[in-house]
């Protein structure tokens, strides 16, 4: 029996969830990943990290560091669209702030991270 998407979306948010608490700690309360087309008008993940009032307001390096994380991790497990982290915060401004990642076969990604 094929796992169903809404299947493997639960299993991304779980897998998310450890391994961006993992290097984030308690700052992330929770993740939720949804599937999309990006900029490029390609298939891509998009996951949402909901963090504490008591995150600094910028994690600066922590955060490249989790998404690259995060993006290995996806490939391992056979995921090849690239996922877009966000961070959102209970109360803030939510002012985008652009960055590049770079994936394995060396093509870099711009996207939108939340910033407060």
């Amino acid at each position: 029996m094929a796992i169903s998407e809404s299947q493997n979306l639960k299993k991304y948010e779980a897998l998310a969830l450890k391994l961006l608490r993992k290097e984030l700690g308690s700052y992330v309360e929770k993740v939720t990943v949804r599937e999309d087309i990006d900029y490029d008008d390609e298939p891509a993940l998009f996951i949402d990290a909901i963090l504490s009032e008591k995150a600094p307001a910028d994690l600066g390096k922590k955060f490249i560091f989790s998404h690259l994380y995060l993006r290995r991790e996806l490939e391992r497990v056979g995921e090849n669209r690239f996922p877009y982290l966000t961070t959102r915060r209970p109360k803030s401004d939510n002012r985008p702030t652009d960055f590049i990642l770079s994936s394995k076969t060396g093509q870099g990604s711009k996207s939108k991270r939340r910033a407060s």
